[in-house]
């Protein structure tokens, strides 16, 4: 066993972004995310400076609360092309020092180190010649952890962000996570934390003290893991593995809508985004799902598997408005979400003349919003 793993996470991701392209938003309150409409906007921040951070402004807050904390702050719209541009950019600088780059969200990635020291030196020298052309490459910081696991590895980075560099000591897994809440440990959310701080188990290291029966007594199959990652143990390895599982998008209204008109133009306008994406990464699908969150916040998810794969727009609208016809039951609706999964990569040409018809008008429409942005329209079909 030995520090082979790191966990870079590139600071208030999205924010920083903002900051790098629009000047005069650095050192301000940035809030990446809804549209706060004076206060009265619906769905949640996505993303916050550390400027807006010390105004209490989280992830996943209210949108309308993070409006009535600061005001005065910049709400900006998510950009998601030019996020994963930088991300694209960022995971590059990581593959020029390992070839095992296990990137588990757009702004974060485990790098195991293990076979490369004779080239860059040990985990420490080369956390931190990533750190340095990261920033030196895209204005972007980058906090690291080092460790002999992922799940220590991932707690280190958390530990002195922003642009911060720290090592769980080997050998010392335990005691190193012991002390921390255990919200900081990994796959612990809201619901397993209630649960456990309702038998009074606050830190990471209250559960390690506690029988292992005990803990899979209350999470089943999952409370093994967390225990044995109370524990500083985590046999996970890293995987190269990049494979998208699925695309997807979601809007939140800005009032609770039972519009079979706005419905399907939403749904359609999602149909064309993820079916674009998926050409864009040479993918194509098989099954399509919708969500459905309704006014008293019940959500449901519907999916359809087609008989065979496609990759156009026109099946999956189809498939997405059977989808919701059958489900919506005339109950007014607050966010409504479109995915398509269970992909191929098999990209041979299997056309007959009407798909190869709508193959070509998919490709002319990806060309023009390319150039010339989402104003580009498909004439409400």
């Amino acid at each position: 066993m030995s520090l082979d793993i790191l966990h870079a996470d590139i600071d208030s991701f999205f924010a920083s972004v903002e900051q790098i392209e629009h000047p005069s938003y650095r050192n301000q309150p940035v809030i990446v995310g809804a549209d706060p409409m004076n206060g009265n906007g619906r769905g949640v921040v996505s993303t916050a400076s550390y400027e807006a951070r010390k105004f209490g402004i989280r992830s996943a807050m209210p949108i309308s609360k993070a409006f009535s904390i600061c005001p005065n702050g910049i709400f900006v719209k998510p950009d998601m092309s030019l996020y994963s541009h930088y991300s694209e950019r960022v995971m590059n600088i990581f593959k020029k020092y390992s070839p095992s780059v296990e990137q588990i969200s757009i702004d974060e990635a485990f790098i195991d180190v293990s076979g490369v020291s004779k080239l860059f030196g040990d985990a420490v020298s080369i956390a931190q010649k990533i750190r340095d052309d990261v920033k030196k490459e895209t204005s972007l910081t980058v906090s690291v952890g080092i460790a002999s696991n992922k799940a220590c590895a991932k707690i280190a980075s958390d530990i002195n962000k922003p642009d911060g560099l720290t090592v769980c000591p080997l050998g010392m897994e335990r005691d190193f996570i012991s002390d921390l809440d255990i919200t900081r440990l990994w796959g612990v959310g809201k619901k397993y934390a209630d649960k456990l701080r309702n038998i009074g188990i606050n830190t990471i290291g209250e559960i390690a003290n506690r029988r292992c029966e005990e803990i899979v007594s209350m999470f089943g199959s999952n409370g093994f893991r967390i225990w044995m990652l109370s524990n500083g143990i985590d046999g996970d390895s890293v995987s190269e593995s990049d494979e998208i599982k699925s695309i997807s998008k979601e809007y939140t209204f800005q009032e609770d809508t039972d519009s079979a008109e706005l419905l399907t133009s939403t749904i359609r306008s999602m149909a064309d985004y993820v079916t674009r994406d998926a050409r864009r990464h040479l993918l194509r699908y098989k099954t399509v799902s919708i969500k459905l969150r309704f006014s008293d916040f019940t959500t449901i998810t519907r999916s359809e598997t087609l008989s065979e794969y496609s990759d156009d727009y026109i099946t999956a609208k189809k498939s997405a408005e059977k989808l919701l016809r059958a489900n919506a039951s005339f109950r007014k609706i607050r966010l409504i979400g479109l995915s398509i999964s269970n992909f191929s990569d098999d990209v041979q040409n299997t056309l007959f003349e009407d798909t190869e018809k709508r193959f070509k008008t998919d490709l002319l429409i990806d060309k023009l919003k390319l150039k010339y942005g989402e104003k580009i329209g498909r004439c409400g079909v």
